[in-house]
């Protein structure tokens, strides 16, 4: 039996050099921070994905009918804040994970921050602002000459 055979074995995973303390803490606090972040997030984005779903249900006392535009743009802010601070925290636990070979943190925090760009990017694309229709089309466009002697038309 070669040396590199032996080295292959289960003395080289016992051989390789554990992270400091301070590295495990930094990385359960990185999962915990993003754990955290996502349940503050979620019941907003929950909400306009209800709403979205649901636009007729009221759930208002007095049977008045809320209007989406607040919704929206708070589905927005915190699609963003999602998709920013999630993965960046999410990438903060990926680099200790990489640094010191952990193979089930790096899976976790690389997954962590492809929900956060994935669910986060989905949502706000998804609660962009309605593009108005195009102008009306009133009749044909052409430039007419007006009394008063001005000929120029707009646009040429």
């Amino acid at each position: 039996m070669d040396g590199a055979a032996v080295e292959a074995g289960p003395r080289a995973a016992a051989s390789r050099p554990r992270p400091p303390s301070w590295a495990t803490v930094a990385m359960v606090l990185a999962g915990g921070a993003w754990f955290v972040h996502l349940m503050t997030v979620l019941p907003e984005l929950a909400d306009y994905a209800f709403d979205r779903l649901l636009p007729d249900v009221t759930f208002w006392a007095d049977g008045q009918a809320d209007t989406h535009e607040p919704l929206r743009e708070l589905a927005r802010s915190s699609a963003l804040a999602l998709m920013v601070n999630g993965t960046a925290i999410a990438g903060i636990g990926l680099g200790l994970a990489v640094r010191w070979r952990r193979a089930l943190g790096t899976a976790l925090f690389t997954a962590a921050a492809g929900i956060s760009l994935f669910v986060g990017l989905g949502i706000f694309l998804l609660a962009a602002p309605e593009r108005p229709a195009g102008p009306e089309d009133d009749g044909p466009r052409y430039c007419q000459e007006h009394s008063g002697g001005d000929t120029r038309c707009p646009g040429g």
